[in-house]
């Protein structure tokens, strides 16, 4: 993800952007973001997320949609601009 004040990369697993507030901010520069998801991109990753779940059914009976549902969720996060 890249903070829309500093165009600088923030990891999903920095402290900011793991706090549990809804407004967020940037350990870069300090902006205001929220994260955000996009939704045409969790519709293109839903297919492949059912093909995943489909795959991984034999091995992770109950937990088999997990990982496809957890890889989509990533890939359509972005922050946005809180102001």
């Amino acid at each position: 993800m890249h903070c829309p004040h500093c165009n600088q990369s923030v990891s999903v697993l920095s402290r900011a952007i793991r706090r549990a507030v809804r407004i967020k901010a940037c350990p870069h520069c300090g902006g205001s973001v929220k994260v955000v998801f996009s939704w045409p991109v969790i519709a293109i990753c839903f297919g492949p997320a059912v093909l995943l779940t489909l795959a991984l059914r034999p091995w992770a009976d109950s937990f088999a949609s997990l990982p496809g549902v957890l890889a989509m969720l990533l890939l359509a996060m972005r922050l946005k601009s809180s102001e």
